[in-house]
């Protein structure tokens, strides 16, 4: 992944092999770094990269 890609939702959930709502409440209570455009959650792979470090 570049360090400028954008990560969507899906996305994260895909790649943690996780559901997209439990991915959506890790963006909401802070545990994994992220920015909305809109209403849509997004994560750069630069943050995404740092989470996966630490976990």
């Amino acid at each position: 992944m570049s360090s400028e890609e954008v990560l969507t939702v899906k996305q994260v959930a895909e790649i943690l092999k996780i559901s997209e709502k439990t991915a959506r409440k890790k963006l909401n209570n802070g545990e994994i770094k992220g920015f909305k455009v809109g209403r849509e959650w997004r994560v750069s792979a630069e943050k995404f990269n740092e989470y996966l470090k630490q976990n």
